[in-house]
């Protein structure tokens, strides 16, 4: 029954564990329409996430239609284009190197996109009591001037209900036509009458609207080159890494001996933690996507006791499969989760007292473990702290002597569960 109880535990533990590495969601802008964006670049990277620095799958040459499903922040969700065979591909590109078309021009958008209107001079005069100049045709543009009721402007082009007017500093503006009347000329037989009358008028004095002394807003700088980012973080795809740390065992066994230090007064119970002791791992890994990779390894692990020249030890020797997923970020600082399967061969007991001495051979045990962890890459090296957990193994004893006479072990050694947790730190190398 300790033994269940000791797996669902362990069980438990990796559970805990993945289902926490999947609790990250970011949420996507889905558009409802189909639409679609033109690359504006030679050469478009499409990236498998929306992120500057993660893998690219694919490049679009320039003047290339793509739908896109959805935006993400500064990034649009594209479909690849379809080739005879294979599976549709989805990826990212980056708003900074397309443009958006076929979207459904604003009713503002409709009204700028009417044709200009070329006519001869035309006078106009204001018939409200401040008529405000616009710096473009849009009623959401800044004023540049107000003219008051009765000033006279000329105009020669009309934008929709907009004219074209210059004011006394130079300023090319636009009034509304709600705001003006065309003075019709008295005549059109006479036109030298009609300039010496357009001379002798007095236009009124138009009042320049204050306003800060740099009105214009230039457009911020374009971004750096695309690939500049992926030269400096280049993914390495293979490396290696190396463990040292020490875990706690879940299950004590006694070895039926006694100790007492120097100074004590009490003799204290001697034991060995299968699950437990010193851990070294070596350990080879491959990263085959971009936050995923697939790591094998070997181990040493040993717990036990000694005093003086007398000591008591169990070892065992672990090889590892593990599956590890990096969460995504823009840091040198990484958290990553893990799991895997491994095989733990070679576990033996030894025990040195005195001129006696014992040994226990076990059968080797299939064991699962579950990992989570933080990563600190710098350059080609990477440094990392760890906790580990080791379980579902059991060993169970194959045979036994003393001093080279075989025998029976006691009931605590007949089968020995391997559960454990491991604190480790480690040190890898990028390739």
């Amino acid at each position: 029954m300790e033994e269940k109880n000791n797996g669902l535990r362990g069980l438990f533990i990796i559970i805990l564990i993945l289902v926490g590495s999947w609790t990250i969601l970011e949420a996507e802008e889905v558009t409802s329409d189909e639409m679609k964006v033109r690359v504006l670049v030679e050469k478009a990277n499409v990236r498998l996430k929306p992120l500057i620095d993660s893998l690219v799958i694919s490049h679009i040459p320039l003047g290339t239609v793509l739908t896109y499903q959805a935006k993400k922040g500064d990034w649009y969700k594209v479909e690849l284009p379809k080739k005879e065979q294979g599976f549709k591909i989805i990826g990212y590109i980056h708003k900074s190197i397309v443009e958006e078309i076929g979207r459904p021009a604003t009713p503002q958008q409709q009204e700028k996109e009417v044709l200009e209107e070329i006519f001869e001079e035309n006078m106009i005069r204001v018939i409200t009591s401040q008529g405000e100049v616009m710096s473009a045709p849009d009623q959401q543009s800044g004023i540049i001037a107000r003219a008051p009721a009765g000033s006279l402007l000329f105009s020669t082009r009309k934008i929709g209900p907009w004219f074209r007017v210059e004011i006394k500093t130079g300023e090319t503006g636009y009034i509304h036509a709600d705001k003006i009347e065309v003075v019709e000329e008295e005549t059109t037989s006479e036109p030298e009458a009609v300039e010496e009358k357009r001379q002798k008028e007095e236009v009124p004095e138009i009042v320049e609207e204050e306003r800060p002394r740099e009105r214009k807003i230039y457009p911020p700088p374009p971004p750096p080159p695309e690939e500049e980012p992926i030269k400096r973080q280049q993914v390495r795809k293979l490396y290696i890494k190396g463990y040292v740390g020490f875990g706690a065992g879940f299950d004590k066994i006694f070895t039926g001996y006694v100790k007492r230090e120097s100074g004590d007064d009490e003799y204290k119970d001697v034991n060995i933690y299968p699950g437990g002791g010193v851990n070294l791992e070596l350990l080879f890994g491959y990263r085959f996507l971009q936050n995923l990779m697939l790591e094998l390894g070997i181990g040493y692990q040993s717990s036990g006791d000694t005093a003086g020249d007398d000591s008591v030890s169990f070892s065992r020797f672990p090889l590892k499969m593990t599956l590890v997923f990096e969460f995504p970020s823009s840091r040198n600082f990484k958290f990553y989760t893990g799991a895997g399967a491994g095989a733990y061969l070679g576990p033996k007991y030894k025990e040195e007292i005195g001129s006696s001495k014992g040994k226990i051979t076990f059968g080797g045990s299939f064991g699962m473990h579950a990992l989570l962890g933080i990563a600190f890459h710098q350059a080609r090296m990477s440094y990392f702290i760890e906790m580990k957990y080791e379980g579902l193994m059991n060993y169970t004893w194959k045979d036994a002597s003393l001093n080279g006479y075989s025998g029976v072990p006691s009931a605590a050694f007949e089968e020995m569960s391997g559960n454990g947790i491991f604190f480790n730190f480690g040190i890898g190398y990028r390739f």
